[in-house]
């Protein structure tokens, strides 16, 4: 069922398709972080050198490596503390959307094939 006239006037007054654009940069960003790309290593990859530093630190008492696990550690803690920022910025642009959705509206059964059929569609129309 299509939403009122009454409900899409309040839904163009306080929402932007530019703040899904923006979620999607955000998303972006935090892909970056979490994922391997040919500038740095991913979260992931970070743990494990985190995890064999601290191995030897603690269990082979290699001291010296002490300052290399807290370096790494401050590094991912900053990444993650980015990642989770921006994750937060992105929600709150879902949110909002969200808020805005009429109780009597219907979803499809199954919108990953709808949303599927859609893009494809998008980019099939000439």
């Amino acid at each position: 069922m299509p939403i009122t006239d009454e409900e899409f006037e309040k839904i163009s007054e306080e929402l932007v398709s530019h703040d899904i654009k923006a979620a999607i940069d955000m998303l972006d960003e935090v892909r970056d972080i979490m994922t391997e790309n040919s500038i740095q290593a991913d979260i992931r990859d970070k743990l494990l050198h985190l995890q064999l530093l601290a191995s030897e630190l603690l269990n082979h008492g290699q001291r010296n490596r002490a300052e290399k696990f807290f370096a790494l550690n401050k590094e991912i803690s900053e990444e993650l503390l980015y990642a989770m920022k921006t994750l937060r910025e992105l929600s709150s642009v879902i949110e909002k959307i969200s808020s805005h959705c009429p109780a009597d509206i219907e979803f499809p059964d199954d919108p990953d094939e709808e949303l599927k059929r859609e893009i494809k569609n998008f980019f099939n129309e000439p």
